[in-house]
Formats: structure tokens, C-alpha cells, sequence
């Protein structure tokens, strides 16, 4: 017992037992805020109108849009089925898979 005290002890916490993760986060976060960056700047381009040399600003009665309820209601409807059908397969595998040999891979 009198040995075992005098070895000395190491404390490491989750962060630094797993830095890999933390870093490969860390450069997720940068690359999507250069993303969002890039497409709120282009967004804010297109709004505006500016193409270089034309630097005329649009406002949304001014923008040359036409709406088609067709369009419109064939956009809900897929995005509605494409984000109930999406999650499916990956339920339908989950259900499939054996507990005990899904946990051995973790």
C-alpha cells in the first residue's frame, strides 16, 4: 500500500483524451462558417443586383420573380417526402442490426 502512493498519478480529462475529435471539430466549425460566408455573400450580390459594374440596388418589389403555385407546391411536397422517406432506411438497418453485435464495434 505504501508503494502504490508514492507512483505518481496522471489526471486527463475527456477533452484531452480525445483531441483528435475536438480538432477535427474545430476545423468542421471554420470550414462552415467560410460556407455560410460565401453564400450570404453571394445572396447578398444577387440581391442587390451588383454584376461587377452595375451597382443598382433591388428591393424584393423590384426583384424580377414570378410566382407559379404549381412550382411552389411541388417544391413542399417533395421536401415533405423527401424528409419522411430520408430517415427510413437508416431506421430500417437500426432495426436489423443485432444489439449486442452493434455495441461490439463501439
Amino acid at each position: 500500500m505504501a508503494n502504490s502512493a508514492r507512483q505518481p498519478v496522471f489526471i486527463t480529462d475527456w477533452r484531452e483524451q480525445n483531441k483528435t475529435l475536438f480538432s477535427a471539430l474545430q476545423i468542421e466549425r471554420n470550414v462552415m462558417v467560410m460556407l455560410f460566408s460565401l453564400i450570404v455573400m453571394v445572396a447578398a450580390l444577387w440581391l442587390s443586383g451588383t454584376s461587377g459594374a452595375n451597382s443598382e440596388l433591388l428591393f424584393f418589389s423590384q426583384l424580377p420573380a414570378r410566382l407559379d403555385v404549381g412550382e411552389t407546391i411541388t417544391v413542399i411536397v417533395m421536401s415533405l417526402v423527401i424528409s419522411v422517406i430520408a430517415p427510413l432506411v437508416p431506421a430500417w438497418r437500426a432495426a436489423n442490426l443485432d444489439p449486442i453485435e452493434a455495441l461490439w464495434y463501439e
